[in-house]
């Protein structure tokens, strides 16, 4: 697994707050040898990549630039903020913002096709059994872009989306509150092609509460 964060790539058991923060660049992941393992984990954030089995607090802080994925095989997870944060206690995203570089957050191309999942967010790409999320006083600007892609039916999951692009939560009775987030920018999807397996769009992609 690759983890790659503006600020912090990878984080496990620990309470973390990330407040009055901030990073501005853009950030690529590129694979150009085809022999990687398609089960392998790709997981990029502007302030933080992945967390893990603890406490993720982002308040008041910020992410000014471009992430990009290209020829990445495997599972994909991408997030303006947050890449995605697996078997936590808690995730709190409060006052905080991410823009794009020229009118552009996310820049995603897969070739060739068959290589594995993708969850994008202009905030945050992927959450998986959290059982408390609260996102307010938030805000992505910036087109989440899909380019030259091909994808068919080896793709157990494709979401997209202007703040969380999938919520994969499997915990009973957990909380999830998204409340005065806002998202500006669009999705491009030139060059894109689509075969069988379902796209899922919107502010929330895709949820899996009980």
């Amino acid at each position: 697994p690759l983890y790659l964060g503006g600020l912090v790539g990878f984080s496990e058991n620990a309470k973390m707050a990330v407040r009055s923060s901030s990073y501005s660049g853009s950030m690529q992941l590129a694979v150009q040898k085809s022999s990687i393992d398609t089960a392998t984990a790709w997981k990029a954030g502007g302030l933080v990549g992945f967390v893990s089995k603890g406490f993720l607090l982002v308040d008041s802080s910020s992410f000014a630039g471009k992430v990009m994925a290209m020829n990445v095989p495997g599972r994909l997870s991408l997030g303006g903020l947050l890449g995605e944060t697996d078997v936590a206690d808690s995730l709190v995203i409060m006052r905080s913002y991410a823009v794009g570089t020229r009118d552009t957050l996310m820049e995603v191309g897969f070739q060739p096709a068959d290589t594995g999942s993708f969850a994008i967010g202009g905030l945050v790409g992927n959450v998986g059994k959290v059982p408390s999320v609260k996102i307010r006083e938030v805000f992505a600007r910036g087109a989440l872009v899909l380019r030259d892609t091909l994808l068919t039916t080896g793709q157990e999951y494709m979401n997209l989306a202007g703040i969380l692009g999938r919520d994969d939560s499997t915990v009973k009775n957990s909380e999830f509150l998204m409340q005065d987030a806002y998202y500006r920018g669009g999705f491009d999807l030139e060059g894109f092609k689509c075969r069988r397996q379902p796209m899922i769009f919107g502010v929330t992609a895709s949820t899996n509460k009980r």
